[in-house]
């Protein structure tokens, strides 16, 4: 499912208990210390829904939902050119100094999936091989 800019900037407002120092943050969206960053990370949800940069950061397959780019799991040069894509328009709008954006977690988690033996043993057994890396 993609999420919009708005839904995500709502979904910081969840009630989360956050501290800067001795200072309780009731809102991290209008907070000045995270709101720069929050603004951020909306415009990068946003961009999947400009029809500008739709082809790059969304892949739309069959009957499935429309899922981020970040998710797809690379099985031909054309996919990894699309995620290349992806991930350097995410690089170049935060002028390469956001380092935990939206893509980051993702693409480790369905990189991980696609080779899930690597972490084969008794406390992995079974969780990655399980996973599947394009959210409902």
């Amino acid at each position: 499912m993609l999420r919009r800019g708005a839904e995500y900037l709502e979904g910081l407002r969840d009630g989360r208990i956050v501290y800067v120092g001795s200072e309780r943050v009731t809102d991290v969206v209008s907070h000045p210390g995270f709101s720069g960053a929050a603004k951020t990370m909306a415009a990068i949800f946003d961009l999947k829904f400009d029809a500008a940069h739709r082809a790059d950061l969304v892949v739309e397959q069959g009957e499935s939902a429309p899922y981020s780019a970040y998710f797809l799991e690379p099985r031909t040069r054309e996919d990894l050119e699309k995620r290349l894509r992806c991930h350097k328009l995410i690089a170049d709008t935060t002028y390469g100094l956001f380092g935990r954006s939206p893509d980051h977690v993702a693409s480790l988690i369905t990189g991980l999936a696609m080779e899930a033996k690597a972490l084969d043993g008794p406390k992995w057994a079974g969780v990655l091989s399980e996973f599947d890396p394009i959210p409902s």
